[in-house]
């Protein structure tokens, strides 16, 4: 579980987005740090059970910096107003489908599966692997259970109006060639990260992503 005041020093931060006030409550960001820290590591171990892939990933090889790359933004907010942590057999620089979790104060926060909004060649390799396989890849997208937790898989905002060059309009799959990422989020409130077995359930959330992930990361194996 998380502890409230790693919550509440997220959300002073959203109020406070500079480096002079976060320079004075450095202590305890470092706090939320070592909290963060100790909860993926509690979530990569309960998730290990279910993905023994990435049963040996460390919080470093997950956790995403606070800082901001502001060198081409509009926003020149120096942190993030979340905490975030991607949790993949490559690590979280790897260019492959993961695990996700973001947490934002104020109900803000989800937990997610998939690929966001990949580069064209890896976009169109995943594409083809729903081409060549659309029942299956309908099957786990439409399924009770998986539409019950994510509702959709999509990047809102980001699909194209036809169905891409060198795929069949006709394809039963064919809105999902649309798509230009493919990620399946439920999204939850603040008190589920401070719940006694948060660990657990965000692992057996995350866990219901694992079919849509293997699809996906099965696109980019190389085939001898």
């Amino acid at each position: 579980m998380l502890q409230p005041n790693t919550l509440q020093f997220m959300r002073e931060l959203r109020e406070n987005n500079n480096r002079d006030w976060f320079d004075i409550h450095r202590k305890r960001y470092q706090t939320a740090k070592e909290d963060l820290e100790q909860f993926v590591t509690e979530v990569i171990n309960q998730l290990g059970h279910f993905d023994g892939s990435i049963a040996m990933q460390t919080p470093k090889d997950c956790m995403f910096r606070i800082n901001r790359d502001v060198r081409f933004a509009k926003d020149k907010s120096p942190y993030k107003t979340c905490l975030s942590f991607s949790i993949n057999k490559g690590g979280k620089k790897d260019q492959g489908a993961s695990y996700y979790v973001q947490i934002e104060p104020d109900g803000r926060s989800f937990i997610a599966g998939g690929l966001y909004m990949p580069m064209p060649p890896a976009l169109k390799q995943v594409r083809t692997e729903i081409a060549y396989a659309p029942d299956e890849f309908i099957q786990i997208v439409e399924n009770e259970e998986f539409i019950h937790y994510f509702n959709k898989v999509e990047v809102p905002g980001h699909k194209a109006v036809k169905v891409p060059n060198g795929f069949d309009v006709n394809n039963i799959a064919a809105d999902y060639l649309k798509l230009k990422g493919y990620i399946a989020a439920h999204n939850v409130e603040d008190a589920f990260f401070t719940n006694q077995n948060a660990a657990e359930n965000v692992a057996q959330i995350l866990a219901k992503t694992k079919p849509l992930i293997q699809f996906i990361n099965r696109a980019f194996e190389v085939i001898d």
